[in-house]
């Protein structure tokens, strides 16, 4: 019989054998009598089926249900002394670390045995468990979810992770407080050299921000950058400019409410990023500087709060861009404001960004503009340059959902959205698409 033969009937004989508790904490399996030929089994046969069981769970993390990732470990090495002994001599099984922040759980001493298990292959941290981060925020507000979250936990997580951030290869936080933004800046990021991808959200003051954005100098290898600040108020990053290292990043996702010449900015130096996501403030100015040209972007998502979003929009070029996903909001201040000119019409012509106008590569073209009438959209749908994108999906205002039901053929089943889907998506440009939390 052949390792994965083993592995599949270790793997097997675990999932059908018998339930037991184990200190309050889950379930475990425990071998019957009648599987006992799995202690037969040679220690490198169950390492395999360890790290095929434990991944399997790792991959099941929802907000409904938030299962820190080391719990099956420590259950496993329960059962008894010699599987104990074979998991505490898988490094690689300890790498993969996502806790659930919660008060009690886990304490500083279990979070730093686990780190100190993974010496010395490369981790992962996760120190926010329930998913995305840009679905986080209800989580951790006091009003929704009162003591959801340890400030306590997460900030001697922090300090526990400190001494290893050497072998920190991601690293995915949220960040609630000032003392646990002071944990966070306490790391030596100047000695992270193999920390890849860095997620972080942050609920906490400009000034608090600021701080978190000037400890994360020396970051050589960072190639994947979550920035998220949710609180409140016009927020800038103008701190992080020079301490990033911006031009290496291939995916950048940004959500503060920064201004114009920022946006502007992150694409003008973001020049290796293939998919970029941008949620910003773009309220009153707008960009008239030279075009700005963005070679090697694939994928972008911009969410933008502002009135003259087209314009700034249309100085920039992206040559081989194959997904646009556009969502504009407004004040309502704007709304009433009605002498102000829209800028997406100018002279009876579209106003189009210039990556629409000189690419052919675009496959998905998705756009939500609260302000465009029912017949300005029909507009974009008979242009011709629209026509020859396999996938398009433009937004309708709520109130002229029902002008749209004369034009059926062009109403998607959602009846939200006009447009048509020619071509199913790639396996690539679905990549693209979950990258920058997309359907289509």
């Amino acid at each position: 019989m052949n390792v994965d033969s083993y592995t599949l009937q270790g793997t097997r004989i675990l999932r059908r054998s018998k339930k037991i508790r184990v200190c309050g904490r889950g379930t475990i399996t425990k071998p019957e009598r009648s599987d006992a030929s799995v202690h037969l089994l040679p220690d490198d046969i169950l390492k395999d089926i360890f790290a095929l069981f434990v991944e399997s769970l790792d991959n099941i993390c929802t907000f409904s249900r938030r299962t820190p990732s080391y719990s099956c470990r420590i259950l496993l090495s329960s059962v008894c002394r010699r599987w104990r002994n074979v998991i505490q001599d898988m490094p690689i099984l300890w790498a993969n670390i996502v806790t659930d922040l919660t008060e009690d759980y886990p304490p500083a001493p279990l979070f730093t045995l686990m780190v100190e298990r993974s010496n010395p292959v490369l981790v992962n941290v996760d120190l926010w468990g329930a998913g995305d981060l840009h679905e986080s925020y209800p989580h951790v507000s006091p009003q929704t979810n009162p003591g959801g979250v340890s400030s306590i936990t997460l900030i001697n997580s922090l300090k526990a992770l400190s001494p290893h951030i050497q072998r920190c290869r991601r690293l995915k936080a949220f960040i609630i407080d000032s003392k646990s933004a002071q944990a966070l800046a306490g790391i030596p990021f100047t000695s992270a050299h193999s920390l890849e991808e860095l997620e972080l959200a942050t609920q906490c003051r400009q000034a608090i921000d600021n701080k978190i954005f000037l400890s994360l100098g020396g970051l050589t290898a960072l190639r994947r950058l979550t920035l998220l600040g949710f609180g409140n108020g016009p927020t800038t990053i103008d701190k992080a400019i020079p301490i990033l290292p911006w031009s290496q990043l291939l995916h950048l996702d940004l959500s503060y409410t920064i201004p114009t010449e920022e946006v502007i900015w992150l694409l003008q130096n973001c020049t290796s990023a293939v998919t970029m996501r941008i949620k910003a403030g773009m309220e009153v100015a707008y960009y008239s500087g030279p075009v700005i040209c963005v070679p090697n972007l694939r994928a972008l998502s911009l969410s933008v709060r502002g009135r003259c979003v087209f314009q700034s929009l249309s100085r920039i070029e992206a040559p081989n861009l194959a997904i646009f996903d556009l969502k504009i909001r407004y004040e309502w201040s704007i709304y009433a404001e009605i002498d102000i000119p829209f800028d997406f019409l100018t002279d009876e012509h579209l106003a189009w960004p210039s990556v629409l106008n000189k690419t052919s590569s675009l496959q998905v073209l998705l756009m939500d503009d609260s302000r465009l009438s029912h017949q300005d959209t029909l507009r974009l749908v008979e242009n011709d340059y629209i026509k020859r994108i396999p996938i398009v999906k433009l937004g309708i205002r709520a109130v002229e959902r029902i002008r749209a039901r004369q034009i059926q053929h062009l109403l998607l089943s959602d009846h939200k959205m006009l447009g048509w889907l020619n071509t199913s998506v790639s396996p690539e440009h679905r990549t693209f698409l979950h990258g920058l939390g997309l359907r289509v």
